[in-house]
C-alpha cells in the first residue's frame, strides 16, 4: 500500500514500504504474477520507513541513503541481511541541513557518484552549489564530499557520459529560481573521468542555450536532453 519504491536489478524485484521499513523480495511464477519473499526489516535503525535513495552495486552489495540518520546501510541483496553502516554526517554543512542522496552511478573505477539535495523550503534555507558525495565501493567508506557553487540544486540525477565523465545539473530545485533573483541560471557542471573533483574549466548555461530554465537531463550519443 502507499508510496512504495520499487528497485529492481533487472533480474531481481524488490519493494520498500513507506508504511514501515521493511524491504520485500518479490518472486515471479509462470504465470506472470509475483509472489512475495523474504522479507529485511530496518527497524533497527529507528526508521519507520524504506527511503528512496538507492543503489545495487552487485549480487551482494547495495545501499540505501537516509541521511535523517547521517547513514547508509549496506545490504546483501542475495540474503537479505545488512552488512554494514556508512557515517553520512560529512555531508552537513553550517545550515546543518539533513542530505538526501537519490541513486547515483557507479563508475569502471569502483567509485559511487550520489547528488546530495539540501533545501528547506518552509524555511528558505537551501545549500547554495551543487553537492555530490563520492563512495569507494570496494571498502564501503565516503571517499568525499565535492561541491561546485556555479550551479545550485538539484532534482535531477547524475548522468554519465560514454567517456566516465559524470555530468551534474544545478536546475534550483524546480522553482526556486522564480522566488530568488540571485540564484544562477540553470546550468551543467562535470566531474571529469578518473577524477573526484569538478571541472573548474567547463560550464553549460542552459537559460543561454534554451532561453528558458530547464530541468531534467539525459545524455546519449553526445548530446544532451532537457526540458
Amino acid at each position: 500500500s502507499g508510496n512504495a519504491r520499487v528497485f529492481s536489478t533487472g533480474t531481481r524485484l524488490f519493494t520498500g514500504s513507506a508504511e514501515e521499513p521493511v524491504i520485500q523480495r518479490w518472486i515471479p511464477l509462470e504465470d506472470g504474477s509475483l509472489a512475495p519473499g523474504d522479507r529485511m526489516s530496518l527497524a533497527t535503525f529507528g526508521l519507520s520507513a524504506v527511503p528512496y535513495g538507492h543503489n545495487f552495486l552487485g549480487p551482494t552489495q547495495a545501499y540505501l541513503y537516509e541521511g535523517a540518520i547521517d547513514t547508509a546501510i549496506v545490504w546483501d541483496p542475495t540474503t537479505l541481511t545488512i552488512t554494514g553502516e556508512i557515517d553520512l554526517a560529512p555531508l552537513r554543512d553550517e545550515l546543518d541541513l539533513p542530505p538526501v542522496l537519490d541513486p547515483g552511478v557507479l563508475r569502471d573505477d569502483g567509485r559511487l557518484f550520489a547528488l546530495v539535495q539540501q533545501y528547506d523550503f518552509a524555511t528558505g534555507a537551501v545549500f547554495r552549489g551543487v553537492k555530490v558525495a563520492v563512495f569507494d565501493t570496494t571498502t564501503d567508506t565516503l571517499e568525499a564530499v565535492i561541491s561546485d557553487p556555479r550551479c545550485v540544486g538539484g532534482f535531477t540525477q547524475l548522468r554519465v557520459g560514454d567517456d566516465g565523465t559524470i555530468y551534474a545539473m544545478g536546475d534550483n530545485y524546480l522553482v526556486l529560481h522564480w522566488f530568488d533573483e540571485t540564484l544562477p541560471p540553470t546550468c551543467v557542471v562535470r566531474i571529469p573521468p578518473a577524477a573526484a573533483h569538478f571541472d573548474p574549466d567547463w560550464f553549460l548555461d542552459l537559460n543561454a542555450v534554451t532561453g528558458h530554465p530547464s530541468t531534467g537531463l539525459v545524455v546519449a550519443d553526445g548530446a544532451f536532453y532537457t526540458q
